[in-house]
């Protein structure tokens, strides 16, 4: 792919993100592909380990549909682990996602997750760098990096990190530009909750779902639209689940097997569903439509 692909902003041009430009000494200039104006949009990034466990994915895919389906855009690193699973998950539940590299656009790091970079990029999102083309991936451009992903999102939210992991530095850096850090709880005795756990004892949020960051951030018109009562629903996503739940009640894994959807979407749409009044939860994770 040719160089003309990527195109690139100053910190003086009028496009320039204006979250970004608040904070001490801005990237002097952004190399991306996709569609810089999402950066305008309200983001809050979702970071964590490379290493994962079978609830740090359950939490990020949770927490990650449920802000998407509130309107949010998702921030992350492109990494393998939780940045992929946030990314992965965001486009899933149709929605946008950005991803900051701690390398030159044109050298996607890691190399499996190239395709990864170009889903993004179809699906109307963003892949952001301020480090020039041809730029390898570097140790130290990470740091770098993890300032950047804080600099664009309204708050940062660590799903799993072990004690040394960068997303202890991203949310580091969420503080110092005077953003919002959440942590979600996990297994007192997980490698992967004693970063969490330390942010909280920090202050951070402690976080169990969308909600608690929706509320937080104030975003209250957002969380009106999913409250909202209405006759007609309002994604394909939401239609679908109505129809196969109109003649029967059904289990989540059967609606999802069902309606051929991933399930935390399932999980997450019906969440949006009840809220609005349009189904209701008989318990033991089954659901029927309301008449």
């Amino acid at each position: 792919m040719s160089s003309s692909t990527y195109k690139k902003i100053s910190v003086r041009d009028a496009g320039y993100p204006s979250l970004l430009k608040e904070i001490h000494k801005p990237p002097e200039t952004l190399f991306y592909r996709g569609d810089i104006s999402v950066l305008e949009k309200p983001l809050v990034a979702v970071v964590g380990s490379r290493k994962v466990s079978t609830y740090g994915q359950q939490v990020t895919e949770k927490i990650t549909t449920e802000l998407v389906l509130a309107g949010i855009g998702i921030v992350s690193g492109l990494a393998i682990g939780i940045d992929t699973i946030a990314h992965k998950t965001a486009l899933t539940a149709n929605g946008i996602t950005v991803a900051v590299l701690g390398s030159g656009i044109d050298h996607i790091y890691p190399a499996v997750n190239r395709a990864l970079a170009e889903d993004i990029v179809k699906g109307g999102g963003l892949i952001i760098s301020e480090f020039p083309l041809g730029t390898p991936a570097l140790p130290y451009h990470f740091p770098i990096r993890n300032r950047t992903i804080a600099g664009i999102s309204l708050g940062v939210v660590v799903t799993e990190a072990r004690e040394k992991s960068g997303a202890l530095i991203t949310a580091g850096h969420s503080l110092e530009q005077n953003r919002e850090v959440f942590a979600v709880p996990g297994p007192i005795d997980h490698p992967g909750a004693v970063g969490p756990h330390q942010l909280i004892k920090q202050g951070a949020v402690l976080t169990t779902n969308g909600h608690d960051i929706l509320t937080e951030l104030q975003l209250e018109q957002r969380q009106q639209q999913l409250q909202i009562k209405q006759v007609l629903p309002a994604t394909p996503t939401e239609a679908r689940l109505l129809t196969f739940l109109e003649t029967e009640a059904l289990h989540v894994d059967k609606l999802s097997r069902f309606a051929r959807l991933d399930i935390n979407v399932v999980n997450a749409t019906l969440t949006v569903l009840e809220m609005k009044g349009m189904v209701i939860h008989l318990g033991g994770q089954t659901y029927a439509k309301r008449s």
